[in-house]
């Protein structure tokens, strides 16, 4: 079952961010059979921590976009697979970082986020995430089509494996157990 536009209200209790670190503005996609989606990001749409004070977002912060964008997609997945939200989970690594642009992405650049799953185990993922600008100016605009988000002009500026554990079922994760489950 495939669905698009989700907002912070609707996915907002199956993320830990909140105002003002909530990046994520909107989940424009989500497929919950193969843990993917797309997610947009705004700079300077709203006050937020780590922008810089022209509202642009300093291109280091990026890595946070992108694992902001691996929770709430993962989150929409389970919401729509009538799931409870994780009661915890852990970014345990980030392998084949790369950023593509240096410097700040202006205010009002839409940034889209692509999340796909590659691996999953019981209490294990890695996603796979991808983030994309458009080349031109900062107003340009993005149609979803079929709920994928499309451009002419997108240049990848951003992309790297970022592996959670925790990622299981929420009763799963038991405070009492070490952290690999095993009981003692």
């Amino acid at each position: 079952m495939k669905k698009s536009h989700f907002t912070p209200a609707e996915f907002g209790s199956y993320i830990p961010h909140r105002p003002p670190m909530l990046m994520i503005d909107e989940v424009i996609f989500a497929d919950p059979e193969l843990e993917s989606g797309e997610a947009f990001y705004v700079p300077g749409d709203r006050p937020m921590a780590g922008l810089n004070p022209d509202g642009s977002l300093p291109s280091h912060v990026i890595m946070e976009v992108m694992a902001q964008g691996c929770a709430a997609v993962l989150g929409v997945c389970r919401m729509l697979r009538g799931e409870p939200p994780m009661t915890r989970a852990l970014l345990l690594s980030v392998r084949g970082f790369q950023i593509r642009r240096r410097g700040a992405f202006p205010a009002g650049q839409r940034l889209l986020i692509s999340v796909s799953r590659e691996l999953k185990d019981e209490n294990f993922v890695i996603m796979n995430v991808e983030v994309f600008a458009s080349a031109g100016a900062p107003e340009d605009s993005w149609a979803a089509d079929d709920g994928v988000a499309v451009h002419d002009n997108r240049q990848i500026v951003a992309s790297g494996r970022i592996s959670v554990i925790g990622a299981g079922d929420a009763g799963e994760t038991d405070p009492e157990k070490p952290s690999g489950g095993a009981e003692k």
